[in-house]
């Protein structure tokens, strides 16, 4: 003890260091929540936001992000367009012993907020995706190898309709994304993967794939599915961008489609099931609404399997350019 009480003394400037480093690692933290402030505040022309902690995990490369808020400078009252409770991002040592510089993403109850308004300034969907993506790059600097998100939601509302206020939402999104640049070396022509859920007013959502991003025009293979969604649920959103409305019946979606090269190609296949658009005495907020309710009902008793009670139309998809959707040709089988 008396060495090196007497090491230190003869070397001072080593006392001087290691205080440093103490105070660096102290006060880092503190610097960098006021470094991503100032610039989601003075930085994005169209948004502003604020973090409130920023926490250091040295031990395994890591930080962590709380408290996440991006607004929409011109949304007046409207919630947040985009909050998160915590980002997670480490350094993925896989990658990194491969001389490639990368890191793993979990991000945990991520929120989008979407709003409808008869006032444009207050419409909130996204827009002025530059600013969005300053942001993002601002809280994860370096490209990343996996995603994971943990029990995302993402809510829809239009305020400006007074008879039915509409509010819709998904919830519960869980996203698992991996060997999203093929550190993994894998021979396989869709060496990433991705496993994704979600439910949308208690009907089950899910996506599962395989991609490759490494290409220019990226490949995937993606397989979709909703079942069971019951049809009254949509009546908000029917009403107010229809409108059509439901007494009853549910609704499944299976979807299979691949990319190749810039093409897209597969099928959708939406189920109907024993749907009830017209029921005696209804009350019709328009004659707009009354004519589309009797369509629709009509062409429901005809698509209608007799004894399933099922509407069923499979939409073929053949070679669609990505870059041309808007003159894309679809194959209706019924």
């Amino acid at each position: 003890m008396k060495k090196t009480l007497a090491f230190l003394r003869r070397h001072p400037f080593l006392i001087m260091f290691f205080a440093f480093l103490i105070l660096f690692r102290a006060s880092l933290p503190y610097i960098a929540k006021n470094s991503i402030n100032w610039f989601l505040q003075n930085k994005l022309e169209h948004y502003t936001g604020e973090i409130a902690d920023f926490d250091l995990s040295l031990w395994r490369g890591a930080y962590q992000v709380e408290g996440f808020v991006l607004k929409r400078k011109s949304a007046g009252d409207n919630p947040p367009f985009f909050t998160i409770q915590e980002v997670d991002l480490s350094l993925a040592w896989r990658a990194i012993f491969q001389g490639k510089f990368m890191g793993d993403l979990i991000v945990t109850k991520p929120t989008l907020r979407f709003v409808d308004s008869e006032k444009a300034e207050k419409k909130q969907y996204g827009q002025n995706t530059d600013d969005l993506g300053k942001a993002g790059s601002r809280i994860v600097p370096i490209a990343l190898e996996s995603v994971k998100i943990r029990d995302g939601e993402v809510y829809l509302r239009n305020d400006a309709i007074k008879k039915l206020p509409l509010v819709f939402e998904v919830v519960g999104i869980m996203v698992d994304a991996h060997n999203l640049t093929n550190v993994n070396k894998s021979d396989a022509l869709l060496p990433s993967t991705l496993d994704a859920s979600a439910n949308m007013y208690s009907a089950p959502m899910t996506l599962k794939g395989a991609f490759n991003v490494t290409k220019k025009k990226p490949d995937a293979d993606l397989d979709f599915q909703m079942e069971n969604f019951k049809l009254p649920n949509a009546n908000p959103l029917m009403m107010a961008y229809g409108p059509v409305t439901f007494n009853k019946g549910e609704f499944s979606l299976f979807t299979e489609l691949a990319i190749k090269d810039g093409k897209l190609s597969g099928y959708l296949k939406p189920v109907f099931s024993d749907v009830d658009m017209v029921a005696i005495g209804e009350q019709f907020l328009g004659v707009k609404h009354f004519g589309l309710e009797v369509i629709t009902g009509i062409a429901n008793m005809f698509f209608r399997n007799s004894k399933t009670k099922d509407v069923v139309t499979k939409v073929q998809i053949g070679g669609t350019n990505l870059q041309n959707l808007n003159k894309r040709r679809f194959e209706v089988i019924c």
